[in-house]
C-alpha cells in the first residue's frame, strides 16, 4: 500500500472533540479512518507494513505518542473503520496529530 494513499484514507474523519473530564481535566477524543485487519502494537495500529499512531504535544514542536483508550470502531466501507479515540491525559490543553509511517 503506497504511504501517501493510506495517509490520505486516514485524514480525521469527525476531528477532535473536547470535554471536561474528572479533576478539572480536558477528555479529548480523537476520530480517524483506517484499513481493517491491523493489529494495536504499543499505542500504534499496524496494518499492511503502514503505522497509525495519535500524537500529542504541547508547543507543536516536541511530539510524543498519546497514551489512548479506543472507545468506538465503526465500518467505514470497502475495507476502511472509523476508529474514536480517547487520549488519557491530565493536560488541560494540548495538540494532537495523527502520524503515518512505513
Amino acid at each position: 500500500e503506497d504511504l501517501e494513499q493510506a495517509a490520505a484514507l486516514a485524514q480525521p474523519a469527525l476531528g477532535v472533540a473536547k470535554s471536561p473530564g474528572a479533576n478539572g481535566s480536558v477528555e479529548m477524543m480523537y476520530t480517524y479512518s483506517r484499513p481493517t485487519g491491523g493489529t494495536s502494537v504499543g499505542g500504534r495500529y499496524v496494518v499492511g507494513g503502514v503505522s497509525y499512531e495519535v500524537q500529542m504535544s504541547a508547543d507543536l514542536r516536541t511530539w510524543v505518542s498519546a497514551p489512548i483508550e479506543e472507545v468506538s470502531s465503526a465500518p467505514a466501507g470497502d475495507g476502511m473503520e472509523d476508529i474514536t479515540v480517547r487520549v488519557i491525559s491530565t493536560s488541560s490543553r494540548g495538540f494532537l496529530r495523527l502520524k503515518v509511517s512505513q
